[in-house]
């Protein structure tokens, strides 16, 4: 693959830390587009034989300090749980003594976490934890905990690797500030991941050449390349026909139907996603089958094909509802109220846009809050825009 000489690169980085005994801390700054990347490369690490060291995910969202301390303590004791066995095979106690006097969560974790890391065999090597909060709802206080392990762990062979937004960071001063932090960007530029994609893809070169096609046509269609998105696409569909497992055929003819769209091809993007669909049917592929029926009612829309246009979407709509996802089923709602305003149908397009405003009212994850902010103020503009419209159905 084209990146596996970054990669490598990448990855020995986090060995390094995890040998030099004098660093705590390495935060790794990581793009949203490339999370899953590394996500799976310390994945891969971990299950490496060869690697003396024990990672530890902790993924908890960040709310307060307390709860997330008690979190980490509660990860690190279900991993001793785990392998109580093996580990009083060689000598490592499962529990501590109580201490001596009460502690705050962050220092009880601490203490706890360095006495285990200390009891381990010279040849074990560091506990390390994957710190990567789904979200952090304090990012000052979300800073000081870090600085706290960085700060106070004296224990060499306890580690924490931090995950942090390249392009939002929290924790970068932290590295400035602190000798025994290390800042490693898991980045590269747009240019050259793109000047790699189309390399490796067009010379077929190592590795699973089906991903490198789709990552290549995807950074093609955002670069607004259609005419390389498309050839690259239309490989990758020809080289998953061959194949002809049914999932990759689908998510095949739905990525380049995602690029035709893109381009302004919408008849040949609506054929694409007809069959993504039928192929969803099918083959009973339930997790394409709401986003492949929504596109497909995008384009037949724009076709001017509103009765198919409404059918799709209603699927989709169907769809989105059984999974509970209320941001799809919204933004499906918010698609048929336009197919409605445009037939002259005023009522009942006010009637599905109060719907989806109810629905993107009722999202409450924090993680969520743009989607449902975006999504409200969007339908309200629509709902004021249609209040000066003349009401009463026409058909």
């Amino acid at each position: 693959m084209p990146f596996d000489e970054f990669f490598a690169e990448q990855l020995e980085l986090v060995r390094d830390f995890l040998a030099t005994p004098d660093v705590a801390v390495n935060i790794i700054q990581v793009d949203g587009e490339m999370h899953g990347i590394l996500m799976r490369l310390l994945a891969g690490l971990d299950n490496d034989p060869d690697l003396p060291h024990a990672l530890i995910g902790h993924y908890e969202p960040f709310t307060d300090p307390a709860a997330w301390f008690a979190g980490m303590k509660a990860a690190l004791d279900a991993q001793l749980a785990l392998h109580a066995e093996a580990l009083a095979a060689i000598g490592v106690p499962a529990s501590g003594p109580d201490p001596a006097k009460a502690l705050t969560a962050p220092w009880h974790f601490l203490r706890h976490a360095e006495r285990l890391a200390a009891s381990l065999p010279d040849d074990a090597g560091a506990i390390a934890f994957l710190i990567d909060p789904e979200r952090v709802e304090d990012d000052a206080m979300f800073g000081r905990s870090i600085d706290f392990l960085a700060s106070q762990t004296r224990e060499p062979w306890l580690k924490f690797i931090v995950l942090d937004d390249r392009s939002r960071p929290r924790l970068s001063a932290l590295a400035d500030d602190r000798s025994r932090v290390d800042l490693q960007v898991f980045w590269l530029p747009p240019e050259e991941i793109s000047w790699r994609l189309n390399a490796a893809a067009m010379q077929g070169e190592g590795g699973d050449e089906g991903e490198g096609l789709a990552l290549a046509g995807g950074f093609a269609t955002s670069n607004k390349d259609f005419e390389q998105a498309e050839t690259l696409l239309r490989r990758q569909l020809a080289r998953a026909e061959r194949q002809g497992a049914p999932a990759d055929i689908a998510l095949s003819r739905y990525t380049l139907g995602n690029a035709l769209l893109a381009a302004g091809q919408v008849e040949a993007a609506a054929e694409a996603f007809q069959q993504t669909c039928e192929s969803c049917s099918t083959h009973t592929l339930y997790e394409l089958s709401p986003v492949a029926y929504t596109n497909l009612g995008i384009a037949l829309h724009r076709l001017g094909q509103f009765d198919q246009a409404f059918d799709a979407l209603k699927v989709a709509n169907t769809f989105y509802r059984a999974q509970g996802n209320r941001p799809g089923e919204a933004f499906t709602c918010d698609n048929l109220a336009r197919i409605h305003e445009e037939r002259g149908q005023h009522d009942k397009a006010e009637r599905v846009w109060r719907y989806a405003l109810k629905l993107y009212d009722g999202i409450s994850n924090p993680a969520m809050r743009d989607i449902r902010e975006g999504g409200r103020s969007d339908i309200l503009d629509k709902l004021e825009r249609l209040a000066g419209k003349p009401h009463g159905d026409q058909q």
